[in-house]
């Protein structure tokens, strides 16, 4: 790598070896021969990525959208929707399910509460969401220790219902009437040796809604502190319940929750081992969307590719390096872009694409070769600042001279062939200059 601001005093030898590595890298990059990893790996990536991948592959092509069934798709379409997101693969199918839910105006509490959920992050309005959320509540709220929601304002309120109120209230920093919400629970929780929550009148609890429930409360934990003990009690109950042999689904969502709760690690690795062990060769578990999906937001989670600091949104004002990023992740040109998504970026090549500004690729935390040849770059800074101080071709930038040399177009045995070779006499040469 060469950083200087001017036009570098450069022996013969000096920019020799720099044009020779950027060639061979350039070569190697190209065909795909050399490909580092996008990021830290984990237990989880080749699970997760085959559950995204096969999500992304079973979109239906005709409305975009999964399932065929009206609700299954609403239901299917924010969950994947959540899964891809989670795992920072926010591609057509991703924008795809975002539309679709857009475009669908929900007919129950339970999906006013899952598209909110959804779109918040994206910026859309969920105004009427929310207000359809709120009148629900408010039809509940009169009636003692009733301050949750059911499917409609005709139900009474139940604990999975009341649980995506929640979690669409925290996700928009809703606070009207969520001490109502995070009470109703409380009181709905069952007493005794198993404190999960149920379904119905039931009297013991249900693993999924117990889950769920867990999953929104524990966020309020921070600021209400009485909900410590029905958390504590709640995970007892989950993890008595939820157990190897379990469905997926159940498995996943356990695993999500000792996730959320960082309490309990070791349930959760134990968990999602056995869910990787069961994972069918397409990708899927039993072909099932909402399962798939749950089990990929469980593993994005242990992978830590769902973490709050990867979700943030990450500005690019050179639309034309927007374009080359989004280009190089298989991404339509014009999306938006997060640290996460950023974080999976190892090489890129923009040369003579008429960038002007390199901000944003201060996050390519996993960046290690850039060709930014022949263009209007004047700062480096975004790039010379990364730690991992990627390879980058600067010719033809102001300050820096256009190289001498062009790129030939070799077949992909050629490519393997010369770029070993190249490699090899600039490591003779390092050992015979030193």
């Amino acid at each position: 790598m060469y950083t200087p601001s001017k036009v570098p005093a450069q022996t013969a030898s000096s920019s020799w070896r720099r044009r020779a590595v950027a060639f061979a890298l350039t070569i190697l990059i190209s065909w795909g021969i050399c490909t580092p990893s996008a990021m830290a790996a984990t237990p989880y990536d080749t699970a997760g990525q085959k559950a995204a991948d096969w999500l992304v592959a079973n979109m239906v092509p005709g409305d975009k959208t999964w399932g065929s069934e009206q609700d299954l798709k609403y239901l299917s379409a924010a969950e994947v929707a959540l899964a891809l997101a989670s795992w920072n693969k926010r591609g057509f199918e991703y924008y795809a399910a975002l539309t679709w839910l857009a475009n669908h105006n929900p007919n129950n509490v339970d999906f006013a509460a899952r598209r909110a959920v959804v779109l918040q992050p994206t910026g859309q309005s969920i105004s009427q969401d929310l207000n359809l959320l709120a009148a629900a509540q408010a039809a509940n709220v009169a009636a003692p220790g009733n301050g949750g929601v059911g499917l409609s304002r005709q139900y009474q309120g139940s604990p999975l219902d009341t649980a995506w109120l929640l979690q669409a209230y925290n996700k928009a920093g809703v606070s009207t009437n969520v001490s109502a919400a995070t009470a109703s629970l409380k009181n709905a929780q069952l007493t005794g040796s198993d404190q999960g929550w149920a379904v119905g009148q039931d009297t013991s609890s249900d693993p999924i809604s117990t889950a769920q429930v867990l999953i929104a409360l524990i966020p309020y934990r921070a600021t209400d502190a009485t909900l410590t003990t029905p958390i504590a009690n709640g995970l007892a109950a989950l993890n008595a319940k939820v157990t190897t042999s379990s469905a997926p689904l159940k498995k996943a969502l356990s695993a999500l929750a000792n996730l959320r709760d960082n309490s309990n690690s070791t349930q959760a690795a134990t968990l999602l081992n056995n869910l990787m062990s069961t994972q069918g060769s397409d990708g899927s578990w039993g072909g099932d969307v909402q399962t798939t999906a749950s089990a990929l937001r469980a593993l994005a989670a242990a992978a830590g590719r769902d973490a709050a600091a990867l979700q943030t949104p990450v500005t690019i004002p050179d639309s034309n390096l927007r374009a080359a990023i989004n280009t190089a992740l298989s991404r339509n040109a014009l999306d938006t872009l997060n640290k996460g998504e950023l974080a999976q970026l190892t090489s890129l090549n923009i040369s003579g694409q008429n960038v002007s500004n390199l901000t944003g690729l201060e996050s390519a935390t996993n960046l290690t070769y850039l060709d930014a040849s022949n263009n209007n770059i004047t700062s480096w800074t975004p790039v010379d600042n990364l730690s991992q101080h990627p390879t980058t071709v600067r010719d033809g930038n102001p300050g820096y001279p256009v190289a001498d040399h062009d790129t030939p177009t070799l077949p992909q045995w050629g490519a393997m062939l010369l770029g070993g070779l190249l490699l090899r006499v600039i490591a003779r040469r390092e050992r015979r200059l030193a």
